[in-house]
């Protein structure tokens, strides 16, 4: 896990976010061919190793692709991280593009830095990172919160159509208690954008299941549930 001080604006954030994050931006520098190339020419590799190095960016770039071999690749290529308020900065050493025979002596300037904005956000004991120029959000569905609006769903269904007469029989076939029955019943009337959003994990990351059975007072209309619930 990597650290920071709370109480110096820090946060503590999941390894795994870190190192997934991690692997995918140095993924995208590794196929910045014009970059690669900008950063050699400045210490003076010569044209001819071009290839070969841009052949080895190749080889790691898969490498960040694999389970199996992404924490190794990350080990040789890292060379140091900043984890900032507002950005993250991936500094990447190109010195192993090059395996172990450096075609120069300045091996300490072969790095190539990327800058990323981002947010860190707290998701209930949670904090989930939020990548700004992501090319597409970093969504996960949340398990929890899906599974209690089919329930929400499912209740209401039986009591529409006679399946059960009464709220005690809901708690007992779900096994939960009558006032989280009446809790979660409401769920059954958001709106079909609120529940696909959820089933693709396209929802607010701060919305939660436990902060979403609190509403319990909520708008029909989408527009309404949108802004209420956290939507952009």
């Amino acid at each position: 896990m990597t650290n920071a001080n709370k109480d110096s604006g820090g946060w503590r954030v999941p390894a795994t976010q870190i190192e997934s994050l991690i692997a995918r931006e140095a993924a995208r520098s590794l196929s910045d061919r014009v970059a690669i190339a900008a950063t050699l020419e400045q210490i003076g590799i010569t044209f001819d190793k071009l290839p070969a190095a841009l052949g080895a960016a190749e080889e790691y770039w898969q490498r960040l692709q694999s389970d199996a071999e992404r924490a190794q690749a990350l080990s040789d290529l890292v060379h140091r991280i900043e984890l900032r308020a507002n950005n993250l900065r991936i500094v990447l050493s190109l010195g192993p593009l090059f395996g172990r025979c450096l075609p120069t002596p300045d091996a300490a300037k072969l790095i190539i830095a990327r800058d990323i904005p981002l947010q860190i956000k707290r998701r209930g004991v949670e904090t989930r990172l939020i990548i700004e120029d992501a090319p597409t959000p970093i969504s996960t569905v949340d398990p929890v919160l899906l599974k209690e609006v089919a329930r929400a769903h499912r209740c209401f269904d039986a009591l529409l159509t006679g399946k059960v007469s009464a709220i005690s029989e809901l708690s007992r076939l779900e096994g939960i208690d009558e006032r989280y029955v009446r809790r979660i019943l409401p769920l059954a009337f958001l709106a079909p954008e609120v529940v696909d959003a959820v089933a693709r994990g396209a929802h607010p990351i701060e919305l939660t299941a436990k902060r979403l059975i609190r509403k319990t007072e909520l708008p029909l209309e989408w527009d309404s549930q949108k802004r209420a619930l956290g939507f952009r």
